[in-house]
């Protein structure tokens, strides 16, 4: 299962607030890629990401092989690490997106404008999960659609370190000959010639306005 890490720090923070990890079960079973990107406009929400991630990994270690199975361990690891940290960081807040690799299925959970997607064999992506901004929410918009409307800026659910938010939830089985991407709004956002610069390792020269970040898992079936 080969994967491939990529971030970028943009120029409009002095942090990279994009945190992109995997980590492996205690059971040696299942994956799970950690994906954040914390809020521009909170100055510690990049520290907020940084800490949530490692919680949650260390956390994720300590789950049994039944708490594996589907999204409940990893729920309440969510809700686990909202009380842990919400007295540090009040106001702070981040998009998330949990993937859990069991077999030949993805427990995907995501809150925020991170994205996963499905890339064919000439680089084309196409994005399988919804962001939560006030660019789609009152009409689903493909990410195309969206990716230039400053109103995506705006989120409509996150993980927050104030109060809890149920996130989104959705599985999906491992296509095959399909590799998988996980990305943030910095990645997906880019211009199709910018994306495949990335993804196949031809962009020389790269300095985004946002962090751009994004994991890809290559499906060897």
């Amino acid at each position: 299962m080969p994967i491939r890490i990529f971030s970028q720090k943009g120029t409009c923070t002095l942090d990279n607030r994009d945190v992109v990890t995997c980590a492996h079960s205690s059971c040696g079973t299942t994956t799970l890629f950690v994906m954040l990107d914390g809020a521009t406009s909170r100055p510690s929400s990049g520290d907020f990401s940084r800490e949530l991630a490692a919680f949650i990994n260390i956390q994720f270690y300590k789950l049994t092989k039944a708490e594996l199975v589907d999204e409940k361990g990893l729920l309440k690891i969510l809700k686990f690490a909202q009380t842990e940290l919400q007295h540090k960081y009040v106001c702070d807040f981040s998009s998330i997106l949990l993937v859990l690799k069991n077999g030949t299925q993805l427990f995907v959970i995501n809150a925020g404008d991170c994205c996963l997607g499905f890339i064919d064999s000439t680089h084309n992506i196409e994005w399988k999960t919804c962001v939560h901004t006030f660019a789609n929410t009152l009409q689903e918009k493909s990410i195309d659609n969206i990716k230039n409307d400053p109103l995506r800026h705006v989120l409509t659910k996150s993980f927050k370190a104030k109060k809890y938010v149920t996130p989104d939830i959705q599985y999906f089985n491992l296509p095959g000959n399909t590799n998988i991407v996980m990305a943030t709004d910095g990645f997906w956002a880019l211009n199709h010639a910018q994306q495949y610069q990335l993804l196949t390792k031809t962009l020389t020269q790269f300095e985004p306005e946002d962090d751009a970040s994004f994991i890809i898992l290559e499906n060897e079936q």
